[in-house]
């Protein structure tokens, strides 16, 4: 039985056997292992005020979070909300404000959750990577960025530029 809130639409036509019922809450662990819910503890910690990123290659980085003067959270991608919705749970009000760009609707009380289109570039794509790179370009050099690309990124965020059109990008 699935508790992690992940569910499958039509599980009951699916799981017509042990084997198949079995599959399926194998394909629920595995969304629920790489959730950002579940990935973002993994890799972030919050120690009083230092902020440690942990990378898979057992790499770290540490941020003095009172050593900035803002903190925003920026991005795109089809896990990009939940991404920035896990960070907001671990950081809290030290978040100053953020956008990222999802086809999937999450709740967020500091970063914006603005929508794109994916596969398929966007103009309403164009607009919200428009409103990321406003504020990526705001940011000062006392500020944090802490960045969310995730997959679906490259369709979620079309900025055309020059001679390249949204058109050009839909090839």
């Amino acid at each position: 039985m699935d508790t992690t809130g992940i569910s499958i639409e039509n599980r009951s036509e699916l799981a017509s056997s042990d084997a198949k019922d079995t599959a399926l809450d194998c394909i629920i662990a595995g969304i629920e292992a790489a959730h950002p819910r579940t990935v973002v503890p993994e890799a972030l910690s919050l120690n009083g005020e230092t902020l440690t990123i942990s990378a898979v290659d057992g790499a770290t980085a540490t941020y003095d979070l009172d050593s900035y003067d803002r903190k925003f959270v920026l991005g795109g991608g089809n896990a990009a909300g939940h991404l920035a919705a896990a960070i907001e749970a671990l950081l809290g009000d030290r978040i100053d404000g953020g956008v990222v760009v999802t086809d999937y609707s999450v709740e967020t009380e500091r970063v914006e959750v603005l929508p794109g289109d994916h596969p398929v570039p966007s103009e309403r794509g164009v607009e919200s990577a428009t409103r990321v790179r406003n504020l990526a370009e705001r940011a000062g050099a006392k500020d944090l960025i802490i960045g969310c690309i995730t997959g679906g990124g490259s369709a979620l965020l079309p900025a055309p530029a020059g001679e390249l059109t949204l058109s050009d990008l839909r090839m």
